[in-house]
């Protein structure tokens, strides 16, 4: 089923590319497509009739949570270059009639556009605290994938 803006023009779907999505944000607006969160994709590597990877089972990630990263993290691609542009214009405002403009602008931005809003999740568990950006796992499959030996360069400390 395609996506229909408001003049019933075709949107096409979310690209996980950055430069697709700001083309067709620029193209089509910020209308959110639909698909991109409605049913979020699993790891690399998970297949088979139970969607398990060969050594260990597969965690189910908290979907609503999952789902609202993955719409945060849309958001942030769509309205970087506003805020900015909203920000510079704060710095160099001359009034505080201005000054006080600029910020509501500011304000009336989604709150998921904020980069603050997003949280780095477990590649595996969805797990949000806890997370190791170098290989982005949290802690429970950090400490697991390090004592099967698929961390390189990781090793149980020994004196």
């Amino acid at each position: 089923m395609a996506l229909l803006d408001e003049d019933s023009i075709e949107i096409p779907p979310f690209h996980p590319d950055s430069n697709v999505t700001k083309a067709q944000v620029l193209h089509f607006g910020p209308h959110l497509p639909t698909s991109p969160w409605r049913s979020p994709e699993r790891p690399v590597g998970f297949f088979g009739a139970n969607k398990m990877a060969p050594d260990f089972k597969f965690v189910k990630r908290d979907r609503a949570v999952f789902s609202r990263l993955q719409r945060c993290k849309y958001l942030q691609v769509v309205y970087k270059n506003v805020r900015a542009q909203y920000k510079r214009y704060i710095k160099n405002s001359r009034s505080i009639a201005e000054l006080l403009y600029w910020k509501m602008k500011l304000d009336s931005l989604p709150k998921g556009s904020s980069p603050s809003r997003y949280k780095n999740a477990c590649m595996i568990t969805g797990r949000t605290r806890a997370y190791y950006r170098m290989v982005g796992l949290g802690r429970h499959k950090f400490r697991d994938f390090c004592n099967r030996g698929f961390v390189p360069g990781v090793t149980r400390a020994s004196w």
